[in-house]
């Protein structure tokens, strides 16, 4: 699914680039934000799958600030193509960027440890105090007071 999502992201660029009328822009400008609003978290979703739970919200900050990172970066590259090349020219240099990452997607071998097989397994204290906070909420409960320790 992911690949469909890049290469309609890539056809809408390619499109872009070599649109002369209006509304083949508008479906070039439709196809691109399809695109990225799918591959945008797709590609999160796989950026923190490896990741061990617990460190999974920082994966995430990292994902997004590199992101953002790029999306900062591509206003002055995009005004330096456009000033040697032209317009047409940075859509077009975007639809081979993109269908690069396209062919790096497909030939990346997938992650093949699970989360469960990264996360940390319980040590016997750790079960200890779950047992206790457990017994104190029974405790609490079995004496009338409905609060918690």
């Amino acid at each position: 699914m992911l690949s469909f999502r890049s290469l309609s992201k890539s056809f809408g660029l390619l499109l872009l680039g070599f649109a002369r009328v209006p509304s083949a822009a508008f479906a070039a400008a439709a196809l691109i934000g399809v695109g990225f609003s799918l591959v945008f978290p797709s590609l999160a979703v796989e950026a923190v799958r490896p990741i061990p739970i617990e460190n999974r919200g920082t994966a995430l900050g990292a994902y997004n600030a590199f992101i953002d990172l790029s999306l900062f970066l591509t206003g002055p590259i995009a005004g330096i193509i456009i000033s040697y090349a032209g317009y047409n020219a940075v859509f077009l240099t975007c639809a081979a960027g993109v269908f690069l990452a396209f062919c790096l997607t497909i030939a990346w071998p997938p992650a093949t440890t699970s989360p469960r097989q990264l996360t940390p397994p319980r040590t016997e204290l750790h079960q200890e105090i779950v047992i206790l906070r457990l017994s104190d909420e029974v405790r609490c409960l079995d004496s009338g007071d409905f609060y918690r320790r």
